[in-house]
């Protein structure tokens, strides 16, 4: 937390250039990502290059829109302007009607599903207008990938909120998705990521 900005941040920028979605990717304790914000207010391009690890809170958020609205500065920045416009689209309202238009192109295709990012991103920032679609999906037998996104959304939804019944309702639906081999194997595999993505709970690791 103390190690000079200059180390903190060259530390920070290689985590969050290197983020994936669901690859392990150390978090900033909450010490470490002030300085790191107090950081990008003083620097333009700092949002640009640690945007990844930042909380995904109302700041970042500002800090974020304010990089982009400033406008096109070079060639540099008009290359990073398309990374920090994706973690405002998957992190916060700001695109969320661009999540909406992707959410309703979800289909099952070569046995996995399209725009599953976007779909669990709408259900993250926007749950009101995630549901039709989720209702939709979920009971869709014609569609058993969608179907099984659906249920990671709901399921991601319960843990967020810290719903039990929920959780465990989920997870064991996701669960005999995963054990039932007649299932598509895109299917199994989407279903696996959801009870890995969404954190450790007692008993995964005997179960799995």
């Amino acid at each position: 937390d103390d190690a000079p900005i200059e180390e903190l941040v060259d530390f920070w920028a290689q985590v969050s250039g290197s983020f994936q979605q669901l690859r392990f990717s150390p978090k900033p304790s909450s010490a470490t990502s002030a300085r790191l914000i107090q950081f990008c207010n003083e620097n333009e391009f700092g949002i640009a290059v640690l945007i990844n690890v930042l909380p995904a809170d109302a700041e970042t958020v500002r800090l974020a829109q304010k990089f982009i609205e400033s406008g096109p500065e070079g060639d540099l920045k008009r290359i990073v302007i398309p990374e920090v416009e994706k973690w405002l689209t998957f992190n916060s309202t700001v695109f969320t009607d661009k999540l909406l238009k992707a959410a309703q192109k979800v289909r099952d295709k070569d046995e996995y599903v399209t725009n599953q990012d976007e779909l669990l991103a709408l259900a993250k920032v926007d749950w009101d207008k995630a549901v039709p679609f989720l209702e939709q999906l979920s009971g869709d037998k014609s569609q058993p990938v969608s179907s099984t996104l659906a249920k990671w959304a709901y399921y991601a939804r319960a843990v967020r909120e810290n719903e039990e019944n929920d959780v465990t309702k989920y997870r064991r639906m996701l669960q005999d998705i995963v054990e039932n081999k007649e299932l598509p194997p895109g299917a199994r595999d989407l279903a696996l990521d959801a009870l890995v993505a969404e954190g450790d709970w007692t008993g995964r690791d005997e179960w799995y």
